[in-house]
């Protein structure tokens, strides 16, 4: 009974980095350090949520890298570029 958490890691925003200062580059992470930065989130929420148990409301955790790493640059002009104008950029 109860709800299911499901906790989303943006792996795919982690690739393309968060840039800490606004005169700085981006610093881009590696899939190996984003592997690591997953793995530590989860130690850190498995205080709080079961992701190990069979019940059928244990947490899960998902990493939207996993579905985006597959989609190119091309698929995302087709797909997500015919919606915004060269004007607008």
């Amino acid at each position: 009974c109860g709800h299911k958490p499901i906790v989303l890691v943006g792996g795919a925003t982690g690739m393309i980095g968060d840039p800490s200062g606004k005169s700085q580059e981006r610093n881009l992470l590696n899939e190996k350090t984003l592997r690591h930065n997953q793995e530590c989130l989860k130690e850190q929420l498995a205080r709080f949520l079961d992701f190990e148990s069979e019940v059928p409301n244990a947490a899960i955790m998902v990493n939207n890298y996993d579905w985006m790493k597959e989609y190119s640059f091309l698929d995302f002009i087709r797909d997500i570029g015919k919606h915004i104008t060269v004007n607008y950029m």
